[in-house]
């Protein structure tokens, strides 16, 4: 039997300070400090996967993958680009939704 408490504390456990976490087999997990963080993670997520599945379909070349220095500051720089992060895309979004 699972135990819903047990199960939702490791996940607080595992993600620590990332607000992204991929299950093998079962999804993703998107979180952020506000709604529409969380959609911006999710919404970057997604493009992120299409394009490495694309990339991925093509073998012309193998693929070059960016240092795990690059990676973090790319992390770095997305994080510090504005203070409320996803807040212009959310409510460009709703505008989308209200059309």
């Amino acid at each position: 039997m699972l135990d819903a408490d047990k199960q939702s504390s490791r996940l607080v456990n595992d993600l620590k300070q990332n607000y992204v976490m991929l299950l093998r087999n079962h999804g993703a997990i998107t979180c952020g400090k506000t709604i529409h963080e969380a959609m911006f993670y999710t919404y970057h997520l997604e493009q992120a996967c299409k394009t490495q599945c694309l990339l991925n379909s093509t073998k012309e070349q193998e693929l070059i993958i960016p240092s795990i220095e690059i990676c973090t500051q790319t992390v770095k720089d997305l994080l510090s680009f504005e203070e409320d992060l996803g807040k212009r895309d959310w409510e460009a979004w709703l505008r989308l939704v209200k059309m």
